[in-house]
């Protein structure tokens, strides 16, 4: 195997679903991080640690793939495990079950591990791999696919960063950018169209007060796609990725 793997259970809360009793995605983002977290901890190497240290990790990809979403009251299992480290990069998996093991989905995540300090990415030290027993003998890079983002955009909704946006780092939560992405498309689309799998780059971060700008387009018969872009004020790019649908009807 690659590094120790954590399995949790949550049961779904009222408070985590949509008006049709679907999770959240960034309530599925949140069990991930958590998990990833609470590995950490449970290894000694948790926020207290890194905090020490001057470091702290870093999501900088996504890709989501569901194959369908938990609901309201469902008891769902959240296994995760470390299954690649290289110089700059550190890779993880998420697996997603129902009560009786059915797959519901996965995320593959990229992780970076940055100096709090100097503000910038930084080698990952031998200590961290060898906590989590972790077998370079199985070390996996995965590849993430490149998203071209479009020359035109089809919807465009603003956000401004608030203080209940930032977590404990002071960054805003990768979660609270996929709730802005799914808040960008228009009344109704939701109730129709579900993720059937999404990829996302996070390129630089959004700073409190700041007013960002979220692009989209929509999919179409031949193309049952978005691609989405957040900006800053500067217009820098700070978010881009890639929505892959289905239609719940079908």
């Amino acid at each position: 195997m690659a590094g120790y793997q954590r399995t949790e259970i949550h049961r779904i809360k009222s408070y985590e679903v949509d008006k049709n009793q679907r999770l959240h995605l960034e309530r599925l983002v949140n069990y991930a991080q958590d998990i990833a977290m609470a590995q950490g901890e449970s290894m000694g190497i948790g926020q207290g640690h890194l905090t020490d240290q001057g470091l702290a990790w870093v999501i900088v990809k996504f890709d989501i793939r569901l194959d369908r979403y938990p609901l309201y009251n469902e008891e769902i299992h959240v296994t995760t495990q470390p299954v690649g480290f290289h110089k700059l990069t550190a890779d993880r998996r998420f697996w997603f079950a129902d009560r009786d093991q059915k797959t519901l989905g996965t995320i593959a995540s990229q992780w970076v591990m940055v100096d709090i300090n100097k503000g910038r990415m930084k080698s990952i030290p031998e200590f961290y791999p060898k906590q989590y027993g972790f077998d370079f003998a199985n070390n996996e890079k995965i590849v993430y696919d490149k998203v071209q983002m479009p020359d035109s955009w089809g919807t465009e909704a603003k956000e401004r960063v608030k203080f209940s946006d930032l977590d404990f780092n002071d960054h805003v939560n990768n979660g609270r950018y996929l709730r802005w992405i799914m808040d960008g498309f228009p009344e109704g689309f939701l109730d129709v169209h579900g993720v059937k799998r999404l990829q996302v780059s996070f390129k630089k971060e959004a700073r409190l007060g700041e007013v960002v700008t979220l692009r989209t387009t929509l999919p179409g018969e031949d193309e049952p796609h978005s691609l989405v872009e957040m900006t800053s004020e500067k217009g820098e790019s700070l978010v881009q990725g890639r929505i892959d649908w289905f239609k719940f009807s079908e």
